[in-house]
């Protein structure tokens, strides 16, 4: 296993000629990223928990009508029933760094780029919400070489479209699982806004699910709170994109009042694991972060995402 480990600021500048060659064409509000600067993004722990909107009445609405993209020629592909495909949660590229300071685990520019460089070097296909639909319903396979990337968007930090960006030019493709009551209309300087993030979705770089209003511990609330808090931002999201939101993902991944949930969800991401399985709705996940001071496991990375298609080989 490689374990290799650097200083803090050489791991900081690890790829920085690497980043280069990409980061120079992602451009927010018209300024151009620099890859070698420091991450001065503001601290987002798992403990933060915002502070709850006020409770939000649901009212019916109409689900927009959407036809999204074609499916991508999986529908070729045999249904599998023991398939199963990893799912990697990311945050903003700066996740749980604020200047020189940094958590317990964290993610910089420069892992979050390079982890996606390897899911393209190493050929793996990230699903498109039809693809994801479909293989739910038994209709078809995923290539074996899938993963599914999610990207939870609790606070809008600005640093988001730099991942969104990279995922664009990489040919890769995320579920974005967002809080509503976060995002402002229009981008700041330091915000994200939905100016913004509308075009990723509209471009199939992204695709919608929710992840609630107020960032609740869903085991600690009632159930009927858990499908109000869960429905009202899918609703909000829905009317603001025009289209349905099919995917709800937990805050801090903490799992309950699945049946109700899935009431109006297709899938729920959640602490179910470190994969997806062909045909469950019950979606797990894993956090492929940096530990410590400067040191990421790249060979354990390649490794997890090989490990369910060497376990079916078998």
């Amino acid at each position: 296993m490689g374990k290799e480990r650097l200083s803090r600021q050489e791991f900081l500048k690890v790829g920085a000629l690497f980043l280069a060659g990409f980061l120079t064409s992602c451009r927010r509000n018209g300024a151009t990223l620099d890859p070698t600067a420091e991450p001065t993004a503001t601290r987002l722990a798992p403990s933060d928990t915002p502070s709850p909107s006020p409770e939000p009445t649901i009212a019916p609405t109409t689900t927009p009508e959407a036809t999204v993209e074609a499916l991508s020629g999986v529908e070729a592909i045999p249904f599998n029933p023991e398939q199963q495909i990893p799912v990697l949660e990311q945050h903003n590229p700066n996740f749980g760094v604020s200047g020189s300071d940094h958590g317990e685990y964290y993610m910089t520019p420069q892992v979050y780029e390079e982890q996606l460089r390897i899911i393209q070097e190493m050929g793996f296909y990230t699903p498109s919400e039809e693809d994801l639909l479909g293989w739910l319903e038994g209709k078809h396979g995923l290539p074996a070489r899938s993963v599914i990337v999610r990207i939870d968007l609790g606070m809008p930090y600005f640093d988001y479209e730099d991942g969104f960006c990279l995922l664009k030019q990489y040919g890769l493709k995320s579920i974005l699982f967002i809080r509503p009551t976060s995002i402002p209309e229009t981008a700041s300087a330091t915000q994200l806004g939905w100016d913004i993030i509308k075009g990723y979705f509209e471009d199939g770089t992204l695709i919608p699910g929710s992840h609630g209003m107020a960032h609740p511990h869903y085991p600690q609330i009632s159930e009927s709170d858990a499908v109000r808090d869960a429905v009202t931002a899918q609703e909000e999201i829905s009317q603001i994109l025009g289209r349905p939101v099919n995917f709800f993902a937990f805050p801090y991944d903490e799992a309950a009042h699945e049946d109700a949930l899935l009431s109006h969800f297709r899938m729920l991401f959640g602490a179910y694991g470190r994969t997806a399985r062909a045909g469950e709705p019950l979606i797990g996940t894993y956090y492929p972060y940096v530990r410590g001071e400067g040191y990421f496991n790249w060979d354990s990375f390649r490794q997890d995402l090989l490990r369910n298609i060497e376990e079916e080989a078998r």
